[in-house]
């Protein structure tokens, strides 16, 4: 299995909706496609919307998961994992709908995403990095790395582990980054 690299990125307070409007540009520059995950339908709603602002010379075409009226072809989805499916509900389900090749993880409270990484192993299919987006004013975001850095060391998969720090202007800088690789391999 190739090793996955889980990329957690803190932003200047203030900076992240935009900072990911950002990355997603150059990622759809280099003709790849994304996902967006955050918590709920209003955070989809605010990703829409500053997407949709984002640039006046440039559209960024992406869409937000409904049940079936949604554009699965669009370069960018953003999925509320409040609308995936859990306990035999009707939901729109987990899936990679647009063959993205990342996934933009955007949590505003202590989002679990473990449960999702280690459930959903037909997500990871064509998946070639997961980014973790917080502000650093963010008080879950150590509580949430602390989760997936467990996952990953009790779990059968291999994954490169960075955490990147933006720095007062506007650059960023590497705080740390090690391979975990569990016994199986």
């Amino acid at each position: 299995m190739a090793t996955i690299p889980l990329s957690f990125y803190l932003f200047q307070p203030a900076a992240r909706d935009h900072g990911l409007a950002a990355m997603l540009q150059k990622h759809l520059a280099r003709d790849k496609r994304a996902m967006v995950m955050v918590d709920d339908a209003p955070s989809a709603k605010k990703i829409d919307d500053i997407l949709w602002d984002y640039s006046q010379d440039e559209f960024l075409p992406h869409d937000i998961i409904h049940h079936d009226e949604t554009d699965r072809t669009q370069p960018v989805l953003i999925m509320p994992l409040d609308s995936i499916a859990s306990n035999g509900e009707e939901k729109v389900g987990f899936k990679n709908h647009n063959q993205a090749s990342a996934i933009f993880f955007m949590p505003n409270q202590s989002g679990d995403i473990t449960t999702i990484l280690k459930t959903e192993p037909q997500l990871n299919h064509g998946i070639e990095q997961w980014l973790f987006l917080f502000s650093q004013h963010d008080n879950h975001h150590e509580s949430i790395m602390a989760k997936i850095f467990a996952m990953v060391s009790n779990d059968a998969k291999n994954f490169t582990l960075t955490q990147w720090q933006q720095t007062a202007k506007g650059g960023w800088q590497a705080q740390s980054q090690n391979q975990a690789q569990t016994s199986g391999q």
